[in-house]
């Protein structure tokens, strides 16, 4: 592909709002394969860093979803890499899977038996938590029958934390499928709707990343309009300087009645 053919490859996952320039830098880069310039909506592809065209277009959907959070999501300040921006780049993988622009690495033929084995293990790990599960809910019974304290038998003789204790026994008590793994099973523990609960289950066991369900879950509770939400931040911050101007002047005012009764 050349930057051309990877530009319009991008613009057909998502038609952008705002154009950008993509360049090949012709050049390799120890550090990164990639880079976006905010400022002049640029994305640089260090090109010679690649071996094939499948990782090439992985880093440029890395980079364009950067240009759509700047010019789209209003994404602002050093944290670049936020939940927010995973789920931008993993809808944009997925809608190139689909017009075969791009092969996922679980597809590649030598990954499937890999695949299937971490899949295993991953389902694993999640029925050992909820048998933890099921194991401390005894223990926190016989703590209560004998009357000592089940947060020093976890914390002391377990050697673990409380949420950890927490996330398991939720995880028993819910039930919840132990093929989505023992990450996603404490993420949905911890939430006490079980209709959410459930919504969000069918979200991981589908084709979403949990990217893109906690951004989904995230939208819900901010305004789904860019200037909505600057209007809002505006005002925090209008009513934050309103409190600090009102603390200077009785810091000015104390500070005066200090040096007169000198």
């Amino acid at each position: 592909m050349n930057q051309d053919e990877v530009k319009k490859s991008l613009i057909e996952l998502h038609p952008t709002k705002v154009d950008f320039i993509l360049l090949f830098s012709g050049k390799s880069n120890a550090r990164v394969n990639g880079l976006y310039k905010p400022g002049s909506h640029e994305i640089v592809l260090y090109n010679r860093n690649f071996t094939s065209d499948n990782a090439m277009f992985y880093t440029a959907m890395h980079e364009y979803a950067h240009h759509i959070m700047t010019t789209e999501k209003g994404a602002r300040g050093s944290r670049s890499h936020t939940n927010a921006f995973w789920a931008v780049l993993h809808e944009l993988a997925g809608i190139a899977e689909a017009k075969n622009l791009y092969t996922s690495p679980a597809k590649i033929k030598e990954m499937h038996p890999v695949d299937a084995s971490l899949t295993a293990l991953l389902k694993q790990s999640g029925e050992i938590m909820k048998a933890i599960g099921k194991a401390l809910i005894e223990a926190q019974a016989v703590c209560t029958r004998n009357g000592v304290r089940f947060e020093d038998y976890i914390q002391r003789d377990l050697k673990q934390t409380l949420p950890w204790a927490q996330a398991c026994m939720k995880a028993a008590v819910y039930d919840l499928p132990t093929d989505i793994g023992t990450e996603n099973i404490k993420a949905v523990a911890a939430i006490k709707n079980a209709d959410e609960r459930a919504a969000v289950v069918d979200a991981l066991e589908g084709e979403l990343s949990p990217q893109q369900v906690k951004a989904a879950k995230a939208h819900e509770k901010e305004p789904v309009d860019v200037i909505e939400r600057l209007e809002k931040e505006r005002s925090r911050i209008a009513h934050t300087v309103e409190v600090l101007l009102k603390r200077q002047r009785e810091v000015e005012c104390e500070l005066k009645k200090i040096l007169n009764a000198a």
